[in-house]
């Protein structure tokens, strides 16, 4: 667990696989703060992106530096939550975006890099490190999936062929 220091004193234990990613906040949502985008919400610290960043890493989280696509923020992605990089919509996104992370079907963070250098720094980060839980999880589920699709395809009725008695009984007269 990560222990982050809330405005007002306040702490939260985040485990590592929670975090998704982490910026600078904007002075709309929480002046002279870093905003942690959680698995189901965002949270607040008074501690630097770097500290913050040192502290996942050290639990065990591959950390990657990225660039919003606009302004000069600091910003911490957890590579090994990323599920896809593709390219950025123009009708969604900002104009310097150069590509869209996916965390989930609906969560997604726009970068500055191209895909293919969001790949690279994402593929890096990950380098030499066992899977995450939640990938390993995710692969024995997808794994458990597909033997179950196979088991009922191979046992349905009729799966074997034909049934030969059939085709050899006359007809009614």
């Amino acid at each position: 667990m990560v222990i982050v220091r809330m405005p007002g004193g306040d702490v939260e234990s985040i485990a590592p696989d929670e975090l998704l990613w982490m910026r600078q906040a904007f002075d709309h949502e929480f002046k002279d703060a870093v905003m942690l985008r959680i698995t189901g919400d965002r949270i607040y610290s008074v501690e630097t992106v770097a500290a913050l960043a040192a502290k996942f890493a050290a639990a065990g989280a591959a950390m990657a530096r990225l660039t919003p696509p606009e302004g000069a923020i600091e910003m911490m992605v957890s590579a090994e939550r990323v599920r896809e990089v593709e390219p950025p919509s123009p009708a969604i996104h900002h104009e310097g975006a150069g590509s869209v992370l996916k965390f989930g079907p609906k969560l997604m963070l726009a970068v500055r890099e191209s895909e293919a250098e969001a790949k690279s720094i994402l593929a890096e980060a990950v380098k030499g490190r066992p899977p995450a839980p939640a990938a390993l999880a995710a692969a024995a589920l997808g794994g458990a999936i597909v033997g179950a699709a196979v088991a009922v395809a191979v046992t349905a009725p009729g799966a074997e062929g034909p049934d030969p008695e059939a085709q050899e009984r006359p007809g009614p007269a």
